[in-house]
């Protein structure tokens, strides 16, 4: 599963009766042409490349352009149907004889204006799903670059995909944010990069997030129950080293954005000690990629695996021989995961705490029935632990939507008159909100009773924003009874 590029028709093809094999120009297939699979060859090929920033972009050496140097050509010689993603969906129907793939159009508008942690999970989580019920035992490995790796991390961690994915790969993805993605792109003035505001304040909330390494915490518990996903990044890639860059700060290192890393890692922006080197199992790192100290330790003049242009180096990591290899192997062994890395790379999240029960006598026991019933994928008891006067809008929001998977754990609430606060732990990934993750306790608790009226105001205001912590949750007593209060 890989991501096309934008103005690829609306089309449908019988993948079982298309050659996924590249020509040396780039097209795809060579002998039978599909327009969507030429899409998805050049964009992973770097041959169609925009005009301006990127340009000169034309294919330096068309020997490369076969198995086993890129990836397109890689996965056919092994058999592999190369599929693409698209932002407004793609779908498999028909039977395993003759099945039919249909890819819907999309453009740069609907890369810009689509937040990579909900919409486009949920369009990869349909094409998932069709392709797997079409066939069933045939292992399907994601692979996404930049937004598209987002998309794909989001996804997994969200939906948890059935054993059938193999395995999940992200590529130079802005997987923990991009410091500078705004303000101008929040505004709007970057689409036609396609980064809209919707885009940019993913990637602001995610930077923020980082800050604490509750994201990569998160990722690090739920991949150590199947060792599935592997972000793969590329030092001196400059769209990141730029773009995490502060005016007036030391330079940020961009490998920050794109990788899983422990911890005391983001925070000390420390990617080179043993401890925070590359995870085992979740992390690679294209090991061709430049040194941006000295970039021109590469040989641009004969470029075997990426584009020319100054932002060449973001695309790189498609045709890298370490991401070819790595992604070759999952394909070679699909039912053999990753072993775990040697040493934790993130403390194990306490059980879900006894001292709560669901009901409405105390907070506790409100905002303990309000998680176990998203466990439970029951929304409608959801929405009943939710204040009356939010409680149409909560059932609107979540109809339809299937369980959320993690724990929590409820601590013990600081409670000022009619309203109160109830510290929360774990790690939760539900269908429409991106997954959100805690292991401090006081976490957005008051430290003191003056302080609790801005603890209260921000936690209720928490409740409706995209943030990937997990933290206190604000209650209201109405009618003698505790609700979670919403904003």
């Amino acid at each position: 599963m890989e991501t096309n590029s934008v103005g690829t028709p609306t089309g449908s093809f019988d993948p079982t009766a298309q050659s996924y094999c590249t020509s040396p120009d780039g097209k795809s297939p060579p002998d039978n042409p599909q327009p969507i699979l030429q899409s998805l060859a050049d964009e992973w090929l770097n041959w169609d490349c925009p005009v301006g920033i990127y340009a000169p972009c034309t294919w330096q050496d068309a020997a490369t352009a076969s198995y086993p140097n890129d990836l397109i050509d890689s996965l056919a010689h092994a058999g592999g149907y190369v599929l693409p993603f698209s932002y407004t969906g793609a779908t498999m129907n028909g039977s395993p004889a003759h099945p039919k793939f249909t890819y819907t159009a999309y453009g740069i508008d609907d890369v810009a204006n689509s937040d990579p942690r909900s919409a486009g999970p949920a369009k990869l989580e349909a094409e998932v799903a069709s392709i797997n019920a079409i066939f069933p035992a045939v292992p399907i490995v994601v692979i996404g670059h930049s937004n598209g790796g987002l998309i794909a991390e989001q996804w997994w961690a969200r939906y948890r995909p059935p054993s059938a994915v193999a395995d999940v790969f992200s590529l130079d993805s802005p997987l923990n944010g991009v410091s500078r993605a705004g303000p101008l792109c929040q505004l709007g003035l970057c689409g036609s990069l396609g980064v809209g505001s919707a885009t940019a304040n993913a990637y602001v909330s995610l930077w923020e997030d980082s800050a604490s390494d509750v994201g990569d915490a998160a990722i690090l518990n739920l991949d150590s129950a199947d060792h599935r996903f592997t972000a793969s990044g590329t030092y001196g890639d400059p769209l990141y080293d730029v773009g995490d860059a502060v005016p007036g700060s030391p330079p940020h290192n961009g490998i920050l954005s794109q990788l899983i890393l422990d911890p005391h890692c983001l925070a000390s922006e420390d990617t080179t000690s043993s401890s925070c080197a590359p995870t085992p199992g979740v992390d690679s790192v294209c090991s061709n990629g430049p040194s941006y100290a000295n970039p021109a330790d590469i040989e641009y003049n004969n470029l075997t695996y990426g584009m020319p242009g100054s932002l060449w180096i973001h695309s790189e990591a498609k045709n890298c021989p370490s991401t070819v290899g790595m992604i070759m192997s999952a394909i070679a062994a699909p039912s053999s995961p990753r072993p775990a890395p040697s040493t934790p790379t993130a403390p194990p999240l306490a059980p879900p705490s006894p001292s709560a029960t669901p009901g409405y006598a105390t907070p506790e026991d409100a905002v303990d029935g309000f998680f176990e019933a998203e466990l439970a994928g029951d929304w409608a008891s959801v929405c009943s632990y939710v204040e009356p006067a939010a409680q149409t809008l909560c059932l609107a929001g979540t109809s339809g939507q299937g369980a959320a998977t993690g724990h929590v754990t409820v601590g013990t609430a600081v409670v000022s008159g009619s309203q109160a606060l109830v510290p929360v732990t774990g790690s939760l990934c539900a269908p429409s909100t991106p997954c959100v993750a805690n292991s401090d306790p006081a976490r957005g608790m008051p430290p003191t009773a003056a302080a609790f009226e801005s603890y209260y105001a921000q936690a209720v205001a928490n409740s409706t924003n995209s943030t990937t912590i997990l933290s206190a949750t604000a209650c209201t007593r109405i009618g003698g009874k505790w609700y979670v209060a919403f904003g």
